[in-house]
């Protein structure tokens, strides 16, 4: 198990150049590379620490990714540069290498977090940093992540049950979101949890398309051209309208597909329709760990499968053509209905 230093550290500046956009946009490679790098010599000149520093920070209804330097409060910024200042925080921070990084924030997320006292806290900023480099060898960095104490720490087993039956019971479908931003740090620890689901033989036979800033403006199109075309063939459209409304208030939208599945309308096997069965309880789990987590982090969800009005639309724009399988809206809650009634428990549960 991983074994970070937790740190309190102070409020500072961060000075740098970067992009605006939504997570999984970046091209981090990029960024580094054709903007930070002709500036490597200038920024260094402000350092206060001789390493470097990457973040992704809300700004608007958008996200930016800074690459820069830690700074002394400067009177005038450089040309072509902006500065973010980071609030003071506590940090679990993991070491790793630049080749280790994606393995390393996998396990942070993945595993680190359920065994650990500590959990994700989405009112300050992570970051990486990444230690001064001669050139010799591979470069070595620090994660970041933001953490505060859980409210009950974990058993002895490694987990407390009571957490997860509170977030079941707690759960609500929420239609009404607020307009703020879902943290990249929130965010990777939503899907993460979906791919820590069970699976039938390890499959793993989920795959997620994330959808949030300009581009939900392009996806709720697409929703609207295939309610029109399935109103037009005299179909049932059902709620799809109204769910179109949902999807637009939530600033995060994932779509689910099973990567092994066809689309319903092609023909298949025996073999192949229990091969299905199998793969989408492994993605109802997927989709359910999601849930629960976005509602351990304070966020609300929605399982949508009004977006079957415009299957072809949605599938054509994502460039996928394996099995749609649902969509996940995610946002702060704007509201928190009262609990559906649920049929008595001896009407069905039964003893053998």
């Amino acid at each position: 198990m991983l074994e970070p230093r937790i740190v309190d550290r102070e409020s500072f500046t961060v000075i740098g150049v970067g992009a605006t956009g939504q997570l999984g946009e970046f091209n981090y490679g990029e960024i580094w590379e054709k903007q930070y790098m002709p500036m490597d010599a200038l920024l260094k000149s402000y350092s206060i620490d001789g390493g470097c520093y990457g973040l992704t920070f809300s700004e608007g209804d958008h996200l930016v990714y800074l690459a820069g330097v830690a700074v002394a409060k400067l009177p005038v910024l450089p040309a072509g540069t902006r500065e973010f200042v980071i609030p003071a925080a506590k940090y679990a921070v993991f070491e790793c290498l630049m080749s280790t990084m994606t393995a390393t924030v996998q396990e942070v997320y993945g595993q680190w977090f359920y065994k650990s006292e500590f959990e994700l806290d989405n009112r300050a900023v992570g970051f990486e940093y990444y230690l001064p480099y001669n050139g010799v060898g591979e470069m070595q960095m620090e994660i970041y992540v933001p953490v505060k104490p859980k409210e009950s720490p974990p058993s002895e087993q490694g987990g407390s049950s009571m957490k997860v039956f509170e977030a079941i019971a707690n759960r609500r479908s929420i239609r009404n979101f607020k307009p703020d931003l879902v943290s990249e740090e929130a965010l990777r620890k939503i899907l993460q949890a979906g791919l820590l689901a069970p699976s039938g033989k390890n499959n793993q036979p989920w795959k997620f398309y994330v959808v949030q800033g300009e581009k939900r403006a392009e996806m709720i199109a697409q929703m609207r051209a295939g309610i029109v075309r399935n109103e037009s063939q005299g179909n049932d459209t059902g709620s799809a309208k109204y769910t179109i409304r949902v999807m637009e208030q939530a600033p995060v939208t994932v779509f689910v597909y099973d990567r092994f599945g066809s689309p319903p309308w092609m023909p298949q096997s025996i073999d192949q329709n229990f091969f299905d069965v199998v793969n989408l309880q492994s993605i109802g789990a997927a989709i359910q760990n999601m849930l629960l987590t976005a509602e351990e982090l304070g966020l609300g969800s929605l399982w949508i499968c009004d977006v079957f009005s415009a299957y072809e639309e949605l599938s054509t724009w994502l460039g996928e053509n394996s099995a749609l399988i649902a969509a996940i809206s995610f946002g702060v809650p704007d509201e928190h209905p009262v609990a559906r009634k649920r049929k008595d428990f001896d009407d069905l549960v039964h003893w053998v």
